[in-house]
């Protein structure tokens, strides 16, 4: 997939910061530590007996690595006003 969406110059979105030493452009991935603190105090409440108003929650939090310097040998571009909402900048070394 990697190969095929460079050919065509077209950047790849994935959840997983593995797939960036591929060449994935975007993640957009689980923060793990803000779910599993959402996840203990979901636990803390049920072992207080207070009662759960959500029993069933959304999962707080996610992770975002932008790989600029893919975007960079794309020649694609990005919006760098929304640079706050990310979490991880891959520039070129």
């Amino acid at each position: 997939m990697f190969t095929a969406t460079k050919a065509h110059n077209k950047p790849v979105y994935t959840y997983s910061d593995a797939y960036t030493k591929y060449g994935a452009s975007l993640v957009v991935s689980a923060d793990t530590a803000t779910m599993g603190r959402q996840a203990a105090n979901l636990a803390q409440a049920v072992l207080l007996h207070e009662p759960i108003k959500e029993p069933v929650q959304t999962p707080a939090g996610s992770h975002i690595t932008l790989n600029v310097c893919e975007l960079g040998k794309l020649n694609v571009s990005y919006n760098s006003d929304a640079l706050d909402a990310v979490n991880q900048l891959l520039e070129c070394h």
